[in-house]
């Protein structure tokens, strides 16, 4: 994982927000968090995995489009952890 540190910050948003917007986004993300990919994406060390599915699930039941960054905030607890 060390060359994750080596990406740009812009990159690796580029890439999160692909799979934040794509079919799979629930599990992905999921699997992105469980191999500890969370600091290398810009995420706290205490994100909220049950906010986010429950925000996932959500969007799913009720077909709306998916976007990356309200799937984003599911992950956060506070709003300090935006910046």
């Amino acid at each position: 994982m060390d060359g994750l540190q080596q990406i740009s910050g812009e990159r690796l948003w580029t890439e999160f927000k692909k799979i934040l917007s794509g079919n799979y986004a629930e599990e992905l993300t999921l699997k992105m968090l469980e191999l500890g990919l969370a600091p290398y994406v810009g995420l706290p060390v205490n994100y909220d995995v049950e906010e986010f599915v429950a925000v996932s699930r959500r969007i799913s039941s009720l077909n709306l489009p998916v976007n990356a960054i309200t799937l984003l905030t599911g992950l956060l607890r506070t709003e300090e952890e935006v910046f």
